[in-house]
């Protein structure tokens, strides 16, 4: 098995995710609306396995969690192409 770390210890997978980008002026209650939507859908169970039917990995996040884990992923990335240039 090949390993590949950011600092010897954690791994690091470069994997593509699917997100929604809502527009800055979003009434932030139509936001609201689709995360309780697709947490109940997910809640439900079944789009999971169809998901991983398709070769997905299913990984709702509510939009607040998700910038969090985006941003935090993005930042991650930043020091993966700063550490390959060499800076």
């Amino acid at each position: 098995m090949t390993s590949v770390t950011l600092d010897g210890a954690q791994d690091f997978t470069f994997d593509k995710e699917f997100f929604f980008l809502f527009n800055k002026d979003m009434d932030p209650a139509i936001i609201a609306q689709i995360d309780e939507a697709l947490t109940a859908i997910y809640s439900a169970g079944d789009i999971q396995t169809r998901q991983k039917e398709s070769f997905f990995i299913p990984n709702f996040l509510p939009s607040d969690e998700a910038l969090a884990h985006l941003t935090a992923k993005r930042d991650t990335y930043a020091k993966v192409i700063a550490d390959i240039a060499g800076k």
